[in-house]
């Protein structure tokens, strides 16, 4: 139910105390006194108890019938997500859990997810043309709640019903022996994460009084464009394909500077597009063992195509490139195998890529540098003959191989004069570690 995208972050975790009761200025605080229960403030905010706890359960059955020219699937998913988050500060362990005492949030979600589907794939011309039509009705019931706390003056519940019907198709057509082209058009929806509803609980209206207010957030459609064509002879496999996508209500992720809360908002109408290439051989024996090669290009534009302006996100302009979308993408590499030993080193670069803004959610002229990583890996499967273990599977990784420094992500800031800075995510160094995997 909590995905990358959708986060809350909270005040730093230090390890000590605090120094103060910093909930002290907010509204409706806690009622918790760390100096008059431990004798110090420092003394009664020693321990921070962060919890997120969240569990799923689903089924998704399937029923197959085979017919000569056809086959058709028809089946479904219902699957039910719990999720509790919580923070509490106290000067001792084990922290009591009491919201409204100690607690800057106490949170409580549920979602109900529920899909039916029935494709068909029709196999026409002595299985030449391949015709795969198919729908799919997907319905999300979301509740979420939150406690009185540091961050919630008031506690409160909000829900709604989505649901959409995805309609999609497919063809694909294979005039030669391993040689195809092949298209696809789809239409799709991607429901709120639950951080678009933190926001709606403990809203104030024009009087300055906190409410509970209804969602107003909207689901993100997107409809998909896919051509491409696909080669396959005696080793060599080679694809190449061009993508377009529109979504609508594009989501983006903004942060509060107050309270640190991240929520969603709807952001207008963007496209993505781009074209794929991937080369791959495989050589035979050549000396000792055999030898793959393999090479993967990839070509990304995403920018918004409507503009629109909030508080929140402030002015944003059809063209503008949307984050963490490198225009480049590029991995080569050379794989070797001998009886059960597999060897691998590969190289991978990533393009520059603009950055949101930290608290906007949307890019503004910022971008972090592209980058090469290189990895090596060394694998052995030995049999065993035991009863009840068939095989070890031994793994030697060397991650950045060259040591290479770099960013993986960041997020733009201005500092007290204006002059702007990026807030940075480091790439892992120079890494080594193995494993052993059993097989039973």
């Amino acid at each position: 139910m909590r995905t990358i995208t959708t986060f809350r972050i909270a005040d730093y975790l230090p390890n000590q105390g605090t120094g103060y009761n910093f909930w002290s200025s907010y509204p409706n605080p806690p009622t918790y006194n760390p100096a008059a229960t431990f004798g110090s403030v420092h003394n009664g905010t020693d321990y921070q108890l962060y919890q997120d706890t969240s569990s799923d359960l689903g089924y998704s059955p399937k029923v197959t019938i085979l017919a000569p020219h056809n086959t058709v699937t028809v089946g479904g998913n219902v699957t039910y997500g719990l999720l509790r988050s919580a923070e509490y500060w106290y000067g001792s362990a084990p922290v009591p859990q009491i919201p409204g005492y100690n607690n800057a949030w106490y949170e409580h979600d549920e979602r109900l997810l529920a899909s039916a589907y029935a494709q068909d794939e029709v196999r026409l011309f002595d299985h030449t043309v391949h015709i795969t039509p198919g729908v799919k009705f997907l319905d999300a019931y979301t509740i979420s709640s939150d406690a009185i706390g540091i961050y919630y003056p008031i506690g409160g519940t909000v829900a709604n019903n989505q649901h959409f019907v995805s309609p999609t198709l497919g063809l694909n057509y294979a005039p030669l022996p391993g040689f195809s082209v092949y298209a696809s058009w789809g239409r799709n929806i991607k429901f709120p994460n639950i951080g678009a509803y933190y926001s709606n609980i403990a809203e104030t209206n024009a009087a300055g009084q906190y409410v509970v207010v209804p969602i107003s957030i909207k689901p993100e459609y997107v409809t998909d464009y896919e051509l491409g064509t696909r080669y396959r002879h005696a080793g060599f496999l080679g694809s190449i394909d061009a993508y377009r996508e529109y979504f609508t209500n594009t989501f983006v992720s903004v942060t509060n500077p107050t309270t640190a809360l991240s929520t969603t908002t709807n952001g207008g109408r963007s496209r993505y597009q781009g074209i794929e290439l991937t080369l791959e051989q495989h050589f035979g024996h050549i000396l000792v063992g055999r030898w793959l090669g393999y090479a993967n290009y990839s070509y990304n534009q995403a920018v918004f195509t409507s503009s629109f302006d909030s508080s929140a996100v402030g002015q944003v302009s059809a063209g503008q490139p949307l984050a963490n979308v490198p225009k480049n993408m590029v991995n080569v590499g050379l794989g070797w195998r001998l009886g059960g030993i597999d060897a691998r080193i590969g190289a991978k670069y990533v393009g520059p890529q603009y950055v949101n803004q930290q608290f906007a959610g949307v890019p503004g002229g910022l971008k972090i540098p592209g980058y090469t990583v290189t990895n090596i890996g060394l694998f052995d499967t030995i049999p065993l003959h035991e009863v009840d273990v068939k095989s070890v599977r031994l793994a030697l990784n060397i991650d950045n191989a060259f040591n290479h420094h770099y960013v993986v992500a960041a997020t733009s800031n201005s500092d007290y004069y204006g002059n702007p800075y990026l807030s940075v995510f480091e790439g892992m160094p120079f890494s080594v570690y193995g494993s052993a995997t059993l097989t039973f």
